[in-house]
C-alpha cells in the first residue's frame, strides 16, 4: 500500500463490467481491502457518488423504477451488495434511503 499509494484494490469486474466477473462473490476482497487499509472486516466500504445525477433504483437495471431523486455528486453511500455492473447501497445521513446505483458512478473513500 505504502509502496504504491493503494486507494482502492478492485477485481476484473470493476474494470470491465459486463465482460469479466471475476474474483466473484465467494472471494474475501472486502475483507482483503479492510487488511489492507486497516479497516475492520466488519466496517462498511463508503463511496461517494462522482456522476452530477446517479439514479438509485429498486433493481439492478435500468429496467427498474428508481426509488427517489437522483443523488448528487459527493453523496456518500454504504456499500451493502456488490454486482458486477450495480451495487446495492444505503445513501449515508439521516434518511433512510436504501437501492441500486452503476458503479462507475462510485468512487470508495
Amino acid at each position: 500500500m505504502k509502496t504504491y499509494s493503494l486507494r482502492d484494490i478492485l477485481g476484473h469486474e470493476d474494470i470491465a463490467p459486463g465482460r469479466k466477473s471475476d474474483p466473484g462473490p465467494a472471494f474475501p476482497l472486502v475483507n482483503i481491502r479492510a487488511k489492507v487499509f486497516g479497516r475492520s472486516e466488519d466496517a462498511d466500504e463508503i463511496y461517494e457518488v462522482t456522476a452530477d445525477s446517479l439514479n438509485i433504483r429498486k433493481g439492478h437495471g435500468i429496467e427498474y423504477d428508481t426509488v427517489s431523486s437522483p443523488l448528487l455528486r459527493g453523496t456518500r453511500v454504504a456499500l451493502l451488495e456488490r454486482r458486477d455492473r450495480w451495487s446495492k447501497v444505503d445513501v449515508t445521513g439521516p434518511n433512510d434511503l436504501e437501492g441500486w446505483v452503476y458503479n462507475k458512478y462510485l468512487k470508495i473513500i
